[in-house]
């Protein structure tokens, strides 16, 4: 009996010791914000703040330093790149249609070429490689080779939801005239679909503006317009939140993710709460009755037809990201026996439009190679924008005669 109780009594020891490790770990590793959210690796802990103070300060950073951002705050679109800009470092390089290039100065052909032009959010656009990293280069590099007049436009943005990618085609379609348009569609993005405010959908991020959002009423895809006609606006939202009126459509605001508890006193439990919720919440935003799946389905075919209206070909190309390798892939094995944990929706795509498809290509290639060679920190590395400009190139060939006579 002793012996038994001195057993038990060195399990709790040990657990109790284990909590308070985790407790001074996880108090040290975390960072707070302005307005005392509490984030460790891109979670943020529970009970939630609204975003008041980071949001007023990185606006003010904007403000200041507007000249040397690479995006701009645009009261229709939420945010577009900076025309005639090169960054600091030269990796990021607009010209005056704010189409990334290799320097500013350049222009588009205007002979009998093929024009491609690509929509989409950050891994389309190529972040965190320089131009001639990209998808678009790469692509654009084969048909030169083989002699094929074709020119590749990236009309891509960072932090772009499938609705401001629809919403950029709209603004510019009159004035270029694509043989074909490329949207390319990470699933993330679905998300993004039903989120307004940007600091409400990423805690972290470097972006701090609104953005306009489809809503679907009667059957009917109907925007709702950027909220904000200036920076300033922004900041006015978030301090009278709770009167605003278009609280109701954003996506990412859930009071009862604002209550405090007692138990999150403890910033380990804070954070294995939040981290399980949002993981085991995420299939939620895939479901065939959720609202982001609607949105996203008529996003899509609203895109396609208006691309098909103006005579040109419209071609989606699925764009995995690493956790698709990783984290969510063994989660949507475990729990769903699929390798996607949007794969029903990914299915539902493929019957609505013409879809290149890269998640195999790549996952066979890093299983004989490597996962990390495919990424730099979180995007594309150029072996994979190379890969993936190799499989578009092939489909375009194979399925669409008219390049062989270019």
């Amino acid at each position: 009996m002793h012996s038994l109780k001195s057993k038990i009594a060195l399990l709790l020891f040990t657990i109790f010791s284990l909590f308070v490790l985790g407790e001074v770990s996880i108090r040290i590793l975390a960072e707070s914000d302005l307005d005392n959210n509490v984030i460790f690796r891109d979670v943020q802990f529970k009970p939630y703040k609204l975003p008041r103070r980071e949001t007023a300060k990185k606006l003010q950073q904007y403000s200041t330093h507007k000249e040397n951002s690479r995006l701009l705050f645009d009261k229709e679109l939420g945010w577009i790149p900076h025309s005639n800009f090169s960054s600091l470092d030269s990796m990021y390089i607009y010209n005056n249609e704010g189409i990334r290039s290799a320097s500013v100065t350049d222009t588009q052909k205007k002979d009998d070429a093929i024009t491609i032009m690509f929509f989409g959010d950050s891994y389309t656009h190529g972040d965190e490689v320089s131009y001639t990293g990209t998808i678009e280069y790469f692509l654009e590099k084969l048909f030169s080779e083989q002699s094929q007049n074709v020119e590749v436009l990236n009309f891509a943005v960072s932090g772009y939801g499938m609705d401001q990618a629809l919403l950029r085609w709209e603004k510019v379609k009159d004035k270029f005239h694509p043989d074909i348009v490329i949207f390319g569609i990470q699933f993330e993005n679905v998300k993004r679909n039903i989120n307004i405010i940007r600091p409400l959908y990423s805690p972290v991020t470097k972006i701090p503006f609104t953005k306009p959002r489809f809503i679907i009423t009667e059957n009917q895809l109907t925007l709702i317009g950027n909220p904000a006609n200036t920076i300033s606006n922004i900041s006015e939202i978030l301090n009278n939140f709770n009167y605003w009126e278009l609280k109701r459509y954003e996506g990412f605001y859930d009071p009862e993710d604002y209550q405090s508890s007692f138990i999150y006193n403890s910033q380990l439990i804070s954070f294995i709460s939040s981290a399980i919720e949002r993981i085991s919440d995420e299939h939620e935003y895939f479901s065939e009755e959720s609202e982001s799946h609607d949105v996203t389905i008529e996003i899509i075919n609203r895109f396609r037809q208006s691309v098909e209206n103006k005579g040109a070909k419209f071609i989606a190309v699925h764009l995995p990201v690493i956790e698709d390798f990783t984290i969510s892939y063994l989660f949507s094995k475990l729990f769903y026996s699929q390798d996607l944990i949007y794969g029903n929706l990914l299915d539902e795509l493929k019957q609505n439009c013409d879809l290149i498809e890269t998640y195999d290509y790549l996952k066979n290639w890093s299983e004989e190679c490597s996962t990390s060679e495919l990424f730099m920190a979180r995007h594309y590395s150029p072996t994979a924008n190379e890969l993936i400009a190799k499989r578009i190139y092939n489909y375009l060939n194979l399925n669409y005669e008219f390049f062989a006579s270019k």
